[in-house]
């Protein structure tokens, strides 16, 4: 069948105006009110592997997270959390006849990470230990997952027990939400009653007095449960420390508290030593049947387009549709990341966003897990449009996209993904599935 001359010299100008405007590569339009001239392919080679996360920002989040998991595949997992904290009444004068009660250090529960089979209402056995900074942390710092925190010898608080995302704690007689509450070393307490009153004048002073503490987890081994990662509200009123006295007249408390001010951070320690993940790091050849995504700033999976630009830069076309599909394996017994993030990793190590993903309009990326399909995908069309046009005939250089769980300093979860060669040939294969038109 015979394209009209008129058709062709359509095509030709919508290419070349793609080319001289970066804001309208790789449109997804339809040629015509037909199909005829739309060919698809998935015939790229893809090579994928796991590799280590680097490390990245963990201070001042919306959301904290505190605990210790031994996973099966990718091993323990310890997060801990640091933190500042300021007074709840700048200028506080403990009373000069002030006993001192008790003391703890405690986390708003939000939510937990663990297996999917345990009933959300098993308790799950913890073990913290708190220890007081030998170091001033600021929020003009940048603290990373990695952060090596100087702290006090001494234990100042330790906690092993139950503890449950839905149980109520009572304070007294007061009930209060779900918590993970320490309690504090007596001496540590009566330190902090009968202190330097001037030591409580202002939040600086207070913070230069009491750098602020470190909640360190504590690997358990409980029956039936590998452990728990909890999440929690860094800035609820039911975050804090709370010193509780009494005088000859009056039983009371006093709390040193996070507010906006403060600084904190997480540090995650994973151990992949003696773990089944340390087998398949950075081996592209345990990649192409599986791979594996770590959030927790764990693991995240490369992947090395080695022919996409010669096979389609060789002769001019207009990408109207290119995705990426990651199959995920859902016999799992852990809710998988909901959603990934994709970058470009570029030859000096850093990386950069896609084009798809930082141009105006209403176009989105995706990457969010769809469960009826089991996979995720991304929608790379001016990626691949961009990457095609910038071709130099000879050129052999391989594209490099890097895949990470969307929200990797906030979220516990993993997943495991198909490889582009799955051992199962029944199984659905990680692939760049392109629809193009041809213009010659």
């Amino acid at each position: 069948m015979r394209i009209p001359f008129t058709v062709i010299i359509v095509l030709l100008v919508i290419f070349s105006t793609s080319c001289r405007k970066g804001e309208l590569i790789g449109r997804e339009v339809q040629v015509g009110d037909s199909d005829i001239l739309l060919l698809t392919t998935d015939s790229f080679h893809i090579d994928a592997r796991t590799i280590e996360a680097e490390p990245e920002r963990t201070d001042e989040l919306f959301e904290g997270m505190l605990g210790a998991y031994d996973d099966p595949i990718f091993g323990s997992t310890v997060i801990s959390y640091i933190s500042q904290y300021h007074l709840e009444q700048q200028g506080f004068v403990f009373p000069t006849d002030a006993i001192f009660d008790s003391a703890f250090v405690s986390f708003r529960l939000t939510g937990g990470y663990r297996e999917t089979g345990i009933d959300g209402r098993v308790r799950s056995m913890v073990h913290f230990q708190v220890y007081e900074l030998a170091q001033d942390i600021t929020q003009e710092e940048i603290y990373k997952s990695n952060e090596n925190v100087k702290v006090k010898p001494a234990i100042i608080g330790e906690f092993e027990g139950l503890v449950g995302l839905f149980d109520t704690v009572y304070v007294g007689q007061d009930p209060q939400p779900s918590q993970i509450r320490i309690k504090m070393d007596d001496a540590w307490g009566e330190k902090m009653v009968h202190t330097d009153s001037n030591n409580y004048l202002t939040n600086e002073s207070f913070t230069s007095f009491m750098k602020g503490l470190a909640v360190l987890p504590i690997q358990t081994n409980q029956a039936n449960s590998n452990g728990v990662i909890f999440y929690f509200n860094p800035l609820s009123t039911f975050t804090n420390v709370t010193i509780h006295y009494h005088t000859d007249t009056d039983t009371t408390q006093f709390s040193f508290v996070p507010d906006d001010l403060t600084a904190n951070f997480m540090t995650f320690k994973h151990d992949y030593a003696n773990a089944p993940i340390q087998a398949v790091l950075d081996d592209t050849v345990a990649g192409s049947n599986q791979l594996f995504l770590q959030a927790t700033i764990g693991t995240d999976v490369q992947i090395e387009l080695s022919d996409i630009v010669s096979k389609f830069g060789s002769s001019p076309k207009v990408i109207n549709y290119a995705e990426l599909f990651i199959p995920v394996d859902t016999n799992q017994p852990y809710t998988p990341i909901a959603k990934l993030s994709v970058s470009r990793k570029l030859e000096n190590g850093t990386a950069e966003f896609l084009p798809d993903q930082i141009q105006s309009g209403t176009r989105v990326i995706d990457g969010t897990f769809d469960a009826d399909s089991a996979r995720y995908r991304f929608l790379i069309t001016q990626y691949v449009q961009e990457i095609i046009h910038n071709y130099t005939p000879g050129d052999v250089k391989s594209e490099v996209l890097l895949l990470s769980a969307f929200g990797n300093n906030t979220l516990a979860n993993r997943s495991v993904v198909n490889g582009p060669r799955p051992n199962d040939p029944t199984a659905e294969k990680m692939k760049i599935v392109i629809t193009y038109t041809p213009l010659n």
